[in-house]
């Protein structure tokens, strides 16, 4: 009875010995030596125990990288020796592969910069992961990039405030006379949303090294600035028949705000919807890093705050004696 427990106990030894000794001990990033951590497109190298073994198991299955545990079924590995891997860490561009499903796994909200102490590894495609002792860094964004993008949107943003003053870019040109024209609301905030999408954009392209999606959200904003822009020019081309003899600027703020009579409610609540809308935008971009998807509800308010400034701004300058 000794003997059968004591053949039983090397049978399995031998078993777990075949199936179980592969084994990942070090991980070496080939684009940067020395460097511990992993950036997108590196190529990392894996030191793998019974290598061979593994690679006879697998037969005709690709091996492929994992990462605690999750599969990167298109990240697959190149066989430098009998006891190295090689893996090129690049996300692929079509979304319907596993593969960019496992790389969902990195841009949970709130979105990290750095995920730490993640487990690499390798394993046969559609199996487990051998064990591995090896951990890594993964960099999700890199500082540099994304201060460049902030460095950039600065720029842009100058560039826009010196446009605005220096030009008739944001003023209402329809009247004829010669002094410097007034600002106008609607042109403002359409090119507030052109601003604000395009350096986003930009920003998340740079920062993250990958094009953004553009949300319906954000094209339904576009839309909206976009579509209130053009009624109110249709409208101040109607009113263009009206002696306006005050129209002249006062300033940016007392000009987007004001009509005829004075500060109006129904401009001033365009602006604070605008405004609120705007640093929510700004949050999901630069902290989130992604283009927002808003709530139907929220994109309902900006149509029919847009809607309420566009049919009260017909009825400014009502008591204006036409000329002629």
């Amino acid at each position: 009875m000794q003997y059968k427990k004591l053949l039983s106990l090397v049978v399995l030894s031998l078993f777990f010995c075949t199936t179980y000794g592969q084994r990942v001990t070090e991980f070496r990033n080939m684009s940067r030596e020395g460097d511990q951590r992993l950036f997108r497109r590196d190529y990392v190298k894996l030191t793998v125990e019974q290598l061979d073994s593994l690679k006879k198991k697998a037969g005709q299955d690709k091996i492929i990288l994992y990462i605690d545990d999750v599969p990167f079924e298109d990240l697959v590995g190149e066989f430098a020796d009998s006891a190295t891997v090689t893996f090129k860490f690049e996300k692929s561009d079509n979304s319907d592969n596993p593969e960019a499903k496992a790389w969902a796994f990195f841009y949970k909200k709130p979105r990290k910069w750095i995920l730490q102490d993640k487990k690499i590894s390798v394993g046969i495609k559609g199996q487990h992961a051998v064990p591995s002792t090896a951990t890594i860094d993964i960099v999700i964004i890199q500082s540099i990039q994304y201060w460049l993008g902030i460095l950039l949107i600065a720029l842009l943003l100058a560039l826009l405030i010196w446009l605005s003053v220096s030009s008739n870019l944001l003023r209402d040109t329809t009247g004829t006379s010669t002094i410097r024209p007034p600002y106008s609301l609607a042109r403002t905030q359409f090119t507030f949303w052109l601003m604000l999408i395009s350096s986003a954009y930009i920003f998340l392209w740079i920062s993250t090294g990958e094009m953004p999606v553009l949300t319906s959200s954000t094209l339904i904003l576009l839309g909206i600035s976009g579509g209130t822009s053009v009624i109110a020019k249709i409208i101040d081309n109607s009113q263009s028949l009206y002696a306006l003899t005050d129209d002249k600027t006062d300033g940016f703020f007392i000009d987007i705000l004001s009509d005829e009579k004075g500060i109006s409610v129904h401009r001033l609540q365009m602006v604070v919807f605008t405004l609120i809308v705007g640093l929510i935008y700004c949050y999901d971009v630069i902290v989130i890093f992604e283009m927002p998807e808003f709530d139907n509800n929220l994109l309902m308010l900006m149509g029919i705050s847009s809607g309420a400034y566009a049919g009260l701004k017909s009825t400014e300058h009502s008591s204006t004696t036409p000329v002629g």
